[in-house]
């Protein structure tokens, strides 16, 4: 099975495999996010043994035949400071699909477009390897900044609804959504 490559990069933007080293700056960039946690709760305050849970697993530490799991750090274009990461699984939830499970721009480099270009740039390196038919994620519906961010990127196809069935300030729903790989941006 081919996996996104260790190191690749966009125009403003280098992205590598996040290491050990990495660990306290991607706990920065995820706790600064916590604000988040109002309309999604998986973002909150996180430990330091989390993300070295996490790094470990991407490191192949703890890796499984059918579990292939990676994290990469983001960097700007000749800069030494992590300014985003994500993580994601490959052939996960099913065959030929890759699930970003985690996508997180540190807020004081939000609004530049780092995002999309992030975003745009792992569908191209999925596209790119071929053996992928679409990449999906899970967004909460109270998460209006998310929801449009990757509506706007191209993810607008429903694959799958979970949560309560009332809004209400103490429930919670999301969807999880689709793009294929075959298809360019609208």
């Amino acid at each position: 099975m081919k996996v996104l490559p260790a190191s690749w990069g966009t125009e403003r933007l280098t992205v590598r495999d996040a290491n050990m080293e990495d660990v306290p700056h991607l706990q920065n960039v995820f706790n600064a996010c916590s604000y988040v946690g109002a309309w999604d709760s998986s973002f909150y305050e996180e430990t330091e043994e989390a993300f070295i849970k996490l790094v470990s697993k991407s490191l192949g530490l703890n890796h499984t035949a059918k579990d292939i799991f990676k994290m990469q750090s983001v960097f700007l274009r000749g800069g030494k400071d992590i300014i985003g990461y994500f993580h994601l699984f490959h052939d996960a939830p099913m065959p030929h699909r890759v699930w970003i499970s985690m996508f997180v721009v540190h807020p004081h480099f939000q609004k530049n477009h780092y995002g999309s270009e992030l975003a745009y740039g792992i569908w191209d390196q999925f596209k790119q390897l071929g053996e992928y038919e679409a990449i999906w994620l899970k967004v909460c519906l109270k998460n209006w900044p998310a929801l449009r961010f990757w509506i706007d990127m191209g993810w607008r196809t429903i694959v799958h609804y979970e949560g309560d069935t009332v809004h209400a300030d103490d429930t919670t729903a999301a969807v999880v959504l689709e793009r294929k790989l075959s298809v360019l941006p609208a």
